[in-house]
């Protein structure tokens, strides 16, 4: 598949963005999980929505892209009973 080249400047720079987003994200969202807090898995939850979202926008998407991030939902969401 060839993107057009305004779709590359697109995706490259929502990766620059992401780049910032991801540092910020696994700081907040991922160390709210590891402590156990409810929260943390619904906002990671959300994330997971937005970005694959953008992805399909830009024509980036791909099933391998929702795997890793589908199966740390069904486990959140497995021990979210167990959270605060």
């Amino acid at each position: 598949m060839q993107l057009s080249e305004n779709k590359c400047d697109m995706a490259a720079s929502w990766l620059k963005a992401k780049g910032f987003k991801e540092l910020l994200f696994f700081d907040g969202v991922y160390s709210c999980i590891w402590r156990m807090k409810a929260w943390g898995v619904y906002t990671y939850a959300l994330f997971v929505v937005v970005n694959q979202i953008t992805l399909i926008t830009i024509g980036l998407w791909t099933i391998s892209s929702l795997a890793i991030p589908a199966i740390v939902v069904a486990i959140g969401v497995y021990y979210l009973k167990d959270m605060s």
